[in-house]
């Protein structure tokens, strides 16, 4: 596995963790975790997928709620909590220069 470096926006909001790529696959560790609640908790798995916006129109659908995500370059984004409050990830890698 190859270390990549985070996205400088990341440590704005004192992300900590380290990343890597394998592959086509990325791997992202939080290093620090503080709270108990998953409800509030930032830990999260991230999906790729093909295209964000059919999976926000669905989501936004069936009433769940779609939290903001700062905007990274080279990948569009969202989260969303799943049935028991867990955050989940939606990402779409699009060129670098969108």
């Amino acid at each position: 596995m190859e270390e990549i470096r985070p996205p400088a926006a990341l440590a704005v909001r004192g992300w900590r963790g380290i990343w890597y790529r394998f592959g086509a696959a990325e791997l992202h560790v939080r290093l620090v975790v503080t709270d108990d609640d998953a409800t509030l908790s930032t830990r999260h798995p991230a999906f790729r997928v093909d295209g964000v916006d059919p999976f926000r129109e669905r989501l936004e659908a069936a009433g769940v709620e779609i939290e903001p995500a700062i905007e990274l370059r080279g990948r569009r984004r969202l989260f969303c909590r799943d049935p028991f409050g867990n955050r989940v990830e939606l990402i779409e890698l699009v060129s670098k220069e969108s």
